[in-house]
């Protein structure tokens, strides 16, 4: 079977028969994910609050060191652990003022990431969130000022980012996408469609897997969607507590 030059960095993975060319997915995105280009970054959902009820333990950790002997962590305290309330509330709880609690941003973003390759003409979107928590509570340093913590607490939300899922389009009908799988211990196809599909499930492990630990994700285009966070919150005109 000759070898189809779709692309100089996919010679190797790229067969042609039938007039159709036949090509290797997995060793496409392996070889060629320098080559791949961000088309659209968006922010599809956001919650940004200092007003959310969180864990007791969450705000129970940040006292400072004489709260905390004041209030050590025993009896009714110790079982309330993973009671959900408000700062607030906590403050009631343990009779002090809310201002003695720490307030932390509480940040969860989703989005969607839209990445192409050209020759074959191929494109992902790859479904992310910021974390798989309700939301992401950040701690802010006390140096910082209004203007400055929200931009802050975001930079820092997504220590823990996903991708969720991985939708693909390839229109072209000349062109068969094929992998390995180990479910059926065979060569598999994804057939070209009009609109995105979602990935098989196995296969979009793999990719996610492999995605969030390729250098070009973490430092290209993770630093997208952190900016695209950013925008999208200056939109929402969200104001820091007092």
């Amino acid at each position: 079977m000759p070898v189809t030059q779709t692309d100089v960095n996919t010679q190797t993975i790229a067969k042609s028969t039938n007039n159709n060319t036949i090509i290797d997915l997995l060793a496409l995105i392996t070889d060629t994910m320098p080559q791949w280009k961000v088309h659209r970054c968006q922010v599809t959902d956001g919650v940004i609050s200092q007003h959310l009820p969180m864990k007791f333990i969450y705000h129970y950790e940040y006292l400072s060191d004489l709260l905390k002997l004041q209030h050590p962590l025993n009896g009714q305290l110790l079982a309330s652990f993973d009671r959900l309330l408000t700062r607030e509330q906590f403050a009631q709880m343990l009779g002090i003022h809310p201002n003695q609690v720490v307030n932390p941003w509480q940040i969860k973003f989703a989005g969607k990431l839209v990445v192409f390759y050209q020759h074959p003409d191929i494109a992902l979107r790859l479904h992310w969130v910021n974390t798989i928590k309700t939301f992401e509570p950040i701690y802010l340093q006390s140096k910082l000022s209004q203007a400055e913590s929200l931009p802050y607490a975001i930079d820092n939300a997504f220590t823990n980012w996903q991708i969720t899922g991985v939708e693909i389009i390839q229109k072209n009908p000349q062109v068969e996408l094929v992998y390995d799988s180990d479910e059926t211990h065979g060569t598999q196809s994804i057939l070209p469609s009009t609109q995105f599909v979602p990935v098989p499930t196995p296969l979009a492990h793999w990719m996610m897997a492999y995605f969030q630990s390729h250098p070009v994700i973490a430092n290209e285009w993770l630093a997208l969607i952190k900016s695209e966070a950013q925008s999208y919150t200056q939109t929402q005109h969200f104001i820091a507590d007092p």
